[in-house]
């Protein structure tokens, strides 16, 4: 007979709402926590993005610069990148400066290469006058005569100091370091992103062509001059046939610093500003041999 007590404690709220309000509750929770852990996601990507050193695209379509190893052209940005940083100088001046130490680098075998020649061309009269000994009608050497042939010319190369393999290395050497050059600066802007920014005066922006045409213009011209000068710099021809033969190599020249213009036009500012460099230390360096 004693009557049922009611329950002391107080009931929620959210216990009592109709069925429908209480799903609806229930889903916005659960869309509120879904659209919360999608942000949280997607900021644990963007920095592992940013710090994994493996990815190639970091952001905003820039590329890491470890994705490209030990490859030529990667390691000539990476060199351009540390002179830009080290010595605090922007990044033309990087490129002026890389020019210049590739530059000094092969002196030597640009001195060796132009003394080659020199003696070669001193050493041409009597090379002709060998060859005219054993060569035969056919153009070259009977094989009874290969062994005279081969001792005299020998002892012709000794006299001299001349060995014809040595005024080949200088391009050996320079082929591979300009194709690192073309590559590596024509990309920079894909891995370091300041290097549009990166030029000055007429050419501010070092990934687009000059939109003066100056470089293009100083580039033909620079080359033009080394072509004239190298002229000076030319030991005497001896005959009829040397002297055609110097001339028509220079006539090439000449048309090559003129086609230069236009198929340089529409190259990046920073490659024309390391080819400029390397010519004005040609153009020197021509000018101290003659």
């Amino acid at each position: 007979n004693i009557p049922k007590r009611r329950p002391t404690h107080r009931v929620s709220v959210t216990q009592h709402q109709p069925i429908g309000l209480l799903n609806n509750n229930n889903n916005n929770n659960k869309g509120n926590n879904y659209n919360y852990n999608n942000n949280n996601m997607n900021e644990n990507i963007d920095n592992n993005i940013v710090d994994n050193n493996s990815t190639e695209i970091l952001t905003d379509g820039i590329k890491d610069i470890s994705t490209l190893g030990i490859k030529p052209n990667g390691l000539f940005m990476q060199l351009l990148e540390n002179i830009h940083v080290n010595l605090g100088i922007p990044y033309w001046g990087s490129i002026v400066t890389t020019a210049l130490l590739i530059r000094l680098a092969v002196l030597p075998l640009a001195l060796n290469s132009i003394r080659t020649g020199h003696r070669m061309v001193k050493m041409q009269p009597e090379l002709s006058a060998l060859n005219a000994k054993y060569v035969g009608a056919s153009g070259s050497v009977p094989k009874e005569n290969a062994k005279e042939y081969a001792q005299e010319y020998g002892e012709l190369t000794q006299k001299y100091g001349v060995h014809p393999l040595r005024a080949f290395l200088l391009p050996l050497f320079q082929m591979p370091v300009s194709i690192c050059a073309f590559m590596g600066i024509r990309e920079m802007d894909k891995y370091y992103p300041d290097y549009t920014s990166g030029g000055a005066f007429w050419f501010e922006n070092l990934a687009i062509p000059d939109p003066t045409y100056t470089l293009p213009i100083l580039n033909s011209i620079t080359f033009l001059m080394i072509v004239e000068l190298g002229k000076f710099n030319q030991v005497a021809a001896t005959s009829a046939q040397q002297k055609n033969q110097q001339g028509m190599m220079r006539n090439f020249m000449r048309f090559m610093g003129f086609a230069m213009f236009p198929l340089t036009v529409a190259m990046p500012s920073g490659l024309l500003c390391f080819w400029v460099t390397s010519n004005c230390w040609n153009l020197l360096q021509t000018s101290v041999c003659s």
